[in-house]
């Protein structure tokens, strides 16, 4: 793109389109479809929410799916997966994994707990860059691995939602869609309102999402997620029974940082000032075990190879004593006789995805960050 466009244009190209992904340094078959929106875009949403998609997924993996693990016993949550020692037999995979806590929606580790340990004759690690590299194992320490565990490029991510009494944004004619700004904020997008939805209470309560922002913006409102947290004010009309006005996240708003942002999207719209929301809520997906909001393909490297290789990137694997807790892992020889697979997979759990990767590696698979076949606890 810089051989092509000038300052100006690359510019330009960053700031109306709302994404410096969109321009950033990465594999550049992948950054054609630089513009995705038209004004023929139709903006489609959950019914009951973006949350329902893992839960439902969780659920049906959980109870629908056939498989080894009785219904109701397949998802284990508040688990984190800190060590894989590989040895041998018939499950020579001992995975060991944390017990944590979720208080707030912020998950710690629950300091002193006894690991629970899993045993495995196939692994598939469903998960980003980031909480691979948090695992510790000698599977990554094969010098491809190493390398190509590196060929995607971590990009950070923000969104900040607010909550008005009224749809202020209809009197300037603006229904759904979003409005792009070279601000911090970057892109608005325009949500729904209450009395609209099936079944929605008779209040014009509706909601905004104030800024969705990445990579060089996200340092802007991470500086301002350290002081007071936003309180919010009871609206004129809510449901009866509602006492909590700013739910609980893991990471809260900050007056500063919700004045500040309220400030931008009046002068977005050149308005003089807009009505404090009376309920905000933010989300960045830069801190462990994420790394980021997404992932895109660095330059210089052969995509297509990485992506069929990494679901089987490691031949033959090290042994190690199952030496676990806290002590440090004692590496034998290369053993030949060793199961041929310990597979890597991060991507959409699409349908056509999930079945190329079941006739892959001949293992159950649905949605999960970490899926094994054929496991024994002890």
């Amino acid at each position: 793109m810089f051989k092509a466009l000038s300052n100006e244009g690359y510019q330009f190209m960053k700031d109306a389109g709302g994404y410096d992904a969109n321009v950033a340094n990465a594999d550049a078959v992948t950054q054609l479809p630089a513009t995705e929106y038209s004004d023929e875009t139709k903006f489609l949403t959950l019914a009951d929410g973006y949350d329902q998609l893992p839960i439902q997924l969780a659920d049906r993996f959980n109870r629908a799916m056939p498989g080894g693990l009785p219904e109701g016993e397949r998802v284990r949550m508040n688990h984190r997966l800190a060590e894989i020692v590989i040895g041998s037999g018939e499950y020579p995979y001992t995975l060991r994994f944390e017990p944590t806590v979720t208080v707030s929606g912020s998950t710690r580790k629950v300091e002193g707990a006894e690991p629970t340990l899993v045993r495995a004759k196939k692994v598939i690690l469903a998960m980003p860059r980031r909480s691979l590299e948090l695992i510790d194992s000698t599977f990554f320490d094969d010098p491809w691995l190493q390398v190509n565990l590196g060929s995607v490029l971590i990009q950070s991510a923000f969104k900040l939602a607010f909550a008005y009494e009224s749809p202020w944004w209809r009197a300037l004619g603006l229904v759904a869609g979003r409005s792009v700004t070279d601000l911090p904020i970057r892109q608005t997008y325009y949500f729904g309102t209450e009395c609209e939805q099936e079944g929605g209470l008779p209040f014009m309560n509706s909601l905004l999402m104030a800024s969705y922002n990445d990579i060089s913006t996200v340092p802007f409102w991470k500086g301002l997620d350290l002081g007071t947290p936003y309180e919010g004010y009871r609206p004129s009309c809510l449901e009866p029974g509602v006492n909590r006005i700013l739910p609980q996240m893991e990471f809260p708003a900050t007056e500063q940082m919700v004045e500040v942002a309220n400030k931008q999207v009046a002068a977005l719209h050149a308005l003089p000032e807009l009505p404090m929301p009376y309920s905000a809520v933010y989300h960045t997906w830069s801190e462990d075990p994420y790394g980021g909001g997404w992932h895109e393909w660095k330059a210089a490297y052969r995509l297509d190879e990485v992506m069929c290789r990494m679901r089987k990137p490691v031949e033959g694997v090290r042994r190690q004593r199952p030496v676990l807790h806290h002590h440090q892992p004692r590496q034998d020889v290369l053993d030949e006789a060793q199961p041929k697979f310990l597979g890597t997979y991060a991507g959409p759990a699409s349908p056509a995805i999930t079945r190329v990767v079941m006739e892959a590696t001949g293992c159950p698979i649905a949605l999960g960050t970490i899926i094994t076949d054929d496991i024994s606890t002890s």
